[in-house]
């Protein structure tokens, strides 16, 4: 889903609901100025009218190992994105007294973590490998920048 801000809308918002949230992950950006200049430039010279081929060499299923302690890394960012999930769904945590079990288990980021790993080795498997390495980590990483509601400006040299 592709969407502006005002599109979410409030805490009324089915977009904004804790279980909806869950089964994303967010990428919110901002372009910089020079970015913008450069798309124009991109859109006034037609080369998005150009046809571009993709091919995949693989047309069955792929099986892509995860190493453990590549997934393990991704523990921190999942914390990071179940805190950001739960905040942006407008969930009161300091009104949860009694019930701090499911508070934590709102937390841990069940969902966000399958999809990390399912991410990561995505990112793997576009590189034609099927083994996910460091290198893919750090690819994911460079991306998890933009998986929040911050709207972090987008440079050209960001990618």
């Amino acid at each position: 889903m592709c969407t502006t801000q005002a599109d979410l809308g409030d805490k009324r918002s089915v977009f904004r609901s804790l279980s909806w949230q869950s089964r994303i992950i967010p990428f919110t950006y901002e372009i910089s100025a020079n970015l913008k200049a450069i798309i124009l430039d991109f859109i006034e010279n037609e080369i998005h009218n150009q046809q571009q081929t993709k091919r995949f060499k693989r047309k069955e299923k792929a099986d892509v190992i995860l190493p453990k302690r590549l997934a393990k890394k991704l523990d921190k960012p999942t914390k990071v994105l179940a805190m950001e999930l739960d905040k942006f769904s407008k969930n009161d945590l300091t009104s949860i007294t009694t019930d701090t079990k499911k508070h934590r288990q709102r937390l841990i980021g069940i969902r966000v973590k399958e999809n990390f790993m399912t991410l990561l080795k995505a990112i793997a498997l576009y590189h034609n490998c099927r083994i996910v390495k460091d290198e893919h980590y750090l690819e994911f990483m460079r991306l998890f920048h933009f998986m929040n509601y911050h709207y972090n400006v987008i440079d050209e040299d960001e990618f």
